[in-house]
């Protein structure tokens, strides 16, 4: 009983972090260029952080939404959502300011050019007609 239950916490877990590390290098994918266009840098780190702290976002969010709103009506309400919303949002500031603190975590590269955006997003765009279309092949 116990092994079952242990396989199924490893098989979920597993599959959120799957599924957020998915989204979290498709975002680094597709705003690294403007990143890198902007200010000279990236954060090599910034796939890695965004799978541990994407599972806190709506959190803060929804309690940050329900503290603005009880606060025209209630104002007792509103503190404790807030301090609610505290915990999700104080473990998304650490995660971030732990992984900040780390020597190697940025690389420093002059500021690119518009051309090579223009590239990079050329050949995401490209990558992704061809997966969609053997995808489509695939399911024939």
């Amino acid at each position: 009983f116990f092994l079952l239950i242990l396989h199924l916490l490893i098989v979920f877990l597993f599959s959120l972090f799957w599924q957020s590390g998915a989204v979290a290098i498709s975002a680094f994918l597709f705003t690294a260029p403007i990143i890198m266009f902007y200010f000279g840098r990236i954060s090599i780190l910034s796939p890695l952080v965004n799978i541990l702290v994407v599972e806190a976002v709506l959190p803060v969010m929804v309690l940050g939404f329900g503290v603005a709103a009880a606060s025209l009506v209630f104002l007792p309400l509103a503190q404790i959502l807030a301090y609610l919303a505290y915990v999700p949002a104080l473990y998304f500031v650490k995660v971030v300011e732990i992984f900040a603190a780390v020597p190697f975590g940025q690389v420093e590269a002059r500021k690119g050019s518009l051309l090579m955006v223009l590239v990079w997003y050329v050949v995401l765009l490209g990558m992704m007609g061809v997966w969609r279309r053997r995808k489509q092949i695939s399911n024939f």
